[in-house]
């Protein structure tokens, strides 16, 4: 009895008690906690359904569209005509003309319209040409080398090889505004070159003279043939000198007369000077 009493009474059956009372305490809130939460059910997981990818090489035959079919994308959208606005009604338009084609057989010969004339600025008079030089006096058939030919004395005359060298201007006629012309008479001898050259005349007188000559004395000829053989000769030359803005001294056609009765078309040489 006093053993029971003591152990009754023993400060460990106390602690021992208190921790049971709290376990049990604990485990009522936890049982009415879990009662109150919704229930939650769980489904099964679902698998998915597998698929199976393969790569297979095809053919080009078979990337070519089959012949008369059009692909989707060539197939051009049909043009959508914008909604156009009535214009205001101006009376009935006089219909448009459709243009002409026209064609080699049809089209018509240009029309050139004519130039209407000036009532206040007057014709303009066009220079006269200059009358034929008179026939050779008899002091220029003196200057005649007799060991030269003339053109109907040989088979064949002189032709020339090159064309004449342009004359030079003298400086002083170009300043003072002087044209003129110059005839000269041209000794070529039996191996084509100029061997010697005379001035029949000239107009204005020793004016041109010079560059006249030189001219000449560089060209080279094809002699003049007689009997098969190369002889010398003389053919006769005319040297003009133009200027812009000034009447033409007409030389070919002022020499005309005086070049035939040398039995022979003259050599031209022309200087127009800018």
């Amino acid at each position: 009895m006093l053993i029971s009493m003591a152990f009754a009474s023993s400060p460990w059956r106390s602690d021992q008690r208190t921790a049971t009372c709290f376990a049990v305490s604990l485990a009522a809130h936890a049982l009415a906690l879990f009662a109150a939460l919704p229930a939650i059910s769980v489904l099964p997981r679902t698998l998915l359904p597998s698929l199976d990818v393969r790569l297979v090489e095809v053919p080009p035959a078979a990337l070519e569209p089959a012949a008369g079919t059009v692909p989707p994308e060539a197939k051009a959208a049909p043009p959508v005509e914008a909604a156009r606005e009535p214009l205001p009604d101006r009376g009935t338009p006089a219909p448009e003309a459709a243009p002409e084609v026209l064609t080699a057989a049809s089209r018509p010969d240009p029309v050139i319209a004519e130039k209407p004339k000036a009532a206040d600025s007057p014709p303009q008079a066009e220079a006269e040409p200059p009358a034929p030089e008179p026939a050779l006096t008899e002091a220029e058939k003196a200057k005649f080398d007799p060991r030269y030919l003339s053109e109907s004395q040989v088979d064949r005359k002189a032709v020339s090889l090159d064309e004449t060298r342009a004359a030079e201007y003298p400086p002083e006629a170009l300043r003072d505004g002087i044209t003129g012309c110059v005839l000269v008479m041209v000794y070529i001898g039996p191996g084509g070159t100029v061997e010697n050259i005379d001035v029949i005349r000239s107009d204005p007188p020793q004016i041109f003279d010079r560059p006249a000559m030189r001219s000449f004395i560089s060209k080279r000829y094809l002699p003049a043939i007689r009997g098969n053989v190369a002889v010398r000769s003389r053919v006769p030359g005319v040297a003009s000198f133009e200027l812009d803005g000034k009447p033409q001294p007409y030389c070919a056609l002022r020499y005309y007369p005086v070049v035939r009765e040398l039995n022979g078309d003259p050599v031209m040489v022309g200087q127009d000077a800018k």
